[in-house]
């Protein structure tokens, strides 16, 4: 009698617990994105395989994989590692702790940085990541939305 208390009291304490960590405690997010944009007024354009990752510890990555169309077609194969340093809601400042190159990565600092400055590394970026329906995140920026991932 004594132990089917125990028990009893013991699942009555743990429940709420495994509850809160299996529905409500957050998980890593995986999202892919593919990514093709043509400027105005330019011949400039890119195509862009992007995978985000955001892990529970509140670190993650982005890894951006295609080609810049410039005068010439530059590749990009990099990671950038980041940690989240304030979350308000889905808003997210992020710091880019870290960035690494590929040796198939050869395009020039100066043209990467005509389009992607905001993640150099050290920098802080603002992100707002936004579940939307089937699992996919809308990722966007202060000045508005970026693109749509698929979750994993």
């Amino acid at each position: 009698m004594k132990a089917k208390l125990f028990l009893l009291v013991l699942l009555l304490v743990c429940l709420p617990i495994l509850s809160y960590y299996f529905l409500f405690y957050p998980k890593t997010i995986y999202c892919n994105a593919k990514i093709d944009s043509e400027f105005v007024n330019s011949a400039d354009s890119y195509q862009l395989d992007y995978r985000i990752v955001y892990k529970k510890n509140k670190t993650g990555y982005f890894r951006i994989t295609g080609y810049v169309h410039d005068e010439k077609k530059s590749a990009i194969y990099r990671v950038m590692n980041f940690k989240v340093l304030e979350k308000n809601n889905d808003l997210l400042t992020l710091k880019i702790t870290s960035i690494r190159k590929s040796p198939q990565d050869n395009i020039s600092d100066e043209l990467f940085n005509k389009y992607f400055k905001v993640v150099s590394d050290d920098s802080i970026m603002y992100l707002n990541i936004s579940s939307l329906k089937d699992g996919d995140y809308l990722i966007s920026g202060t000045l508005g939305p970026y693109f749509i991932c698929k979750s994993e």
